[in-house]
C-alpha cells in the first residue's frame, strides 16, 4: 500500500496539475506527499566558451541565476504546502541543488512512487522549453512514475495496456503493490481480433489483479486500431482515471514500451499514466 509519494514541484501548469492530483491521492488514500523542488545548479553553471576576460562575467551571472532560482524555488514550495496544508494532507518540502533527473531518482527510494507533470521544467533557469527529466526517470528511477497531463479526466476504472513483457508484468506488479487499484475497476486492455476472447496473457493478468483483491477483466480493442489510438478510445470508452503501462523494451507491433507508444500516450492521453520500467 502507498504510503508516500514524492512530487516534483517545477512551478509550471504541468507541475501543478500534478501537485493537485497529488494532493487527491493523497486524501483518498492517507498517504504523505513530498514536494521536491531542484536548483540545477549544474545545468546554471556548466562549461561554455567565454571571451578573454569574461571568467568573472560569467561566475557573478552564475550566481545570480542560482540566488534567483533559489528563491524562485522557496515560494513554489511555501505554496506547495500551504496548498496541502488546506487539503489537511500530511506533507513535508525539500530544496536540492544537483543535477534534477539524478535528485529526483535518489529521493524517489524513500518513497512508493513519484508523480511528475507531463511536461516538467526543472531547468527553468538555463532552458524555456520543457526538459527530458519526466524521461529520465522513466528509463531509470526505481519507483513507478505517474505522469499527469493539465486537466486529467476523473474516471474510477483502471485501464491496463498488458503485452505480456517483463515491462508490462512489472508494471502491473508494482501498481497492485501500491493498492491505488483497490475498490476500482480494472480493465486488461488485449489487442486483437476484437472477437472477446483475449489472450494468455491479458487472462494472467487477470488472475493475478483478482488474486490480490482487484476487480479486473479483459478489455479487448480491434488490432486495425493503431495501438495508442485504440488505448486512447479504452480510456474514454472505460472512463477511465489511470493508465498503467510498462516502459522501455523492444519495438514490437503491440508492445507498451517506451516507443511510438509510450510517446504518443505522453503526448494524447486524457488520463494519468502509471509507468514502469
Amino acid at each position: 500500500m502507498a504510503r508516500r509519494i514524492l512530487i516534483g514541484v517545477d512551478g509550471s501548469p504541468h507541475g501543478e496539475a500534478a501537485v493537485e492530483f497529488g494532493v487527491r491521492w493523497a486524501g483518498e488514500y492517507k498517504c504523505r506527499l513530498t514536494g521536491v523542488c531542484v536548483v540545477d545548479e549544474p545545468g546554471m553553471t556548466g562549461g561554455e566558451l567565454v571571451p578573454i576576460g569574461g571568467g568573472a562575467y560569467k561566475a557573478e551571472r552564475d550566481r545570480t541565476r542560482i540566488k534567483r532560482a533559489s528563491a524562485q524555488t522557496a515560494k513554489w514550495l511555501d505554496a506547495f504546502s500551504a496548498r496541502c496544508n488546506a487539503a489537511g494532507v500530511t506533507a513535508s518540502a525539500v530544496t536540492e541543488s544537483g543535477d534534477p533527473a539524478a535528485v529526483l531518482s535518489l529521493e524517489a527510494q524513500g518513497h512508493d512512487l513519484v508523480l511528475l507533470g507531463r511536461q516538467t521544467h526543472f531547468r527553468f533557469e538555463s532552458q524555456d522549453s520543457p526538459d527530458d527529466v519526466l524521461q529520465q526517470l522513466i528509463r531509470h528511477a526505481q519507483r513507478p512514475v505517474v505522469a499527469v497531463p493539465l486537466n486529467p479526466e476523473g474516471g474510477r476504472a483502471i485501464v491496463i495496456a498488458y503485452d505480456g513483457s517483463l515491462q508490462a508484468a512489472r508494471a502491473v506488479q508494482a501498481f497492485q503493490a501500491t493498492g491505488l487499484g483497490v475498490g476500482r475497476p480494472a480493465h486488461v486492455i488485449h489487442i486483437g481480433s476484437g472477437s472477446g476472447a483475449g489472450s494468455p496473457h491479458a487472462r494472467r493478468a487477470v488472475e493475478f489483479l483478482t488474486a490480490h483483491g482487484i476487480a479486473a477483466s479483459v478489455h479487448d480493442v480491434r488490432a486495425a486500431d493503431p495501438v495508442a489510438n485504440a488505448l486512447v478510445g479504452a480510456c474514454r470508452d472505460l472512463r477511465a482515471g489511470l493508465v498503467v503501462m510498462g516502459a522501455h523494451g523492444r519495438s514490437t507491433p503491440y508492445e507498451f514500451s517506451l516507443g511510438s507508444v509510450t510517446r504518443t500516450m505522453l503526448a494524447e492521453s486524457p488520463v494519468p499514466l502509471f509507468l514502469y520500467h
